[in-house]
């Protein structure tokens, strides 16, 4: 199962990522996060990774040429829709990806079993809606059922309220990946070091005991 690790706003975060084994890292676009970062910042902290290292951009809500810009600006391998955006939406970004021959993934977070269907991406993100906003980010755990179910068709990355204290469970889903953030920060894109790396060390107990 893979595993990305989202807010990243620090190069050492990112590297240390890195080595302990994350697949994926996650770089927020979306100014009313206190994780959001520029392009520039991604750019910078990214520009030195591995090359297999998938890079993701977080939007919310975003004009499709902002999306572009920070595809070829940061060189984003993966873009992740987090607000409302709807199907027609997604099908206008996916003709400009051609247009401009841009092989990304597009992952696009949703909330409800209704809007399992809606989306004409392999990719989906369950994350939960703390508040009535579904913008994650707040350490509330997401619907583990909902996920299963959109599994069945779906590569689905599991969000929200993932940590150390519950990564095993997490594991245990059948699912495509897991996606980390405010679980093993410090505040708000500032990542804890030592959950961290006890995050990844559970991870590695948890395939040792079912292998």
């Amino acid at each position: 199962m893979q595993i990305k690790i989202c807010g990243i706003t620090q190069r050492k975060d990112a590297e240390l990522a890195v080595e302990l084994g994350a697949n994926m890292l996650g770089f927020i676009f979306y100014k009313r996060s206190k994780r959001c970062i520029s392009f520039e910042q991604a750019f910078s902290i990214s520009s030195e990774l591995p090359q297999e290292i998938e890079r993701v951009g977080v939007f919310v809500n975003a004009a499709h040429d902002q999306i572009i810009s920070g595809i070829l600006e940061v060189g984003l391998d993966a873009v992740q829709l987090h607000g409302e955006e709807t199907p027609l939406y997604l099908k206008i970004l996916k003709r400009k990806l051609v247009k401009y021959r841009l092989p990304v993934k597009i992952i696009k977070a949703i909330h409800d079993s209704t809007l399992i269907d809606q989306y004409a991406t392999p990719y989906l993100l369950v994350d939960a809606k703390p508040n009535g906003q579904n913008y994650g980010g707040q350490g509330v755990l997401s619907d583990w059922e909902l996920a299963a179910l959109a599994a069945n068709n779906k590569n689905i990355i599991l969000a929200g309220g993932l940590k150390v204290q519950n990564i095993e469970q997490a594991l245990a889903q059948d699912v495509f990946a897991l996606d980390i953030c405010s679980g093993i920060e410090l505040g708000p894109g500032i990542k804890d070091h030592q959950k961290m790396r006890q995050l990844f060390a559970a991870k590695e107990n948890y395939y040792e005991l079912v292998s």
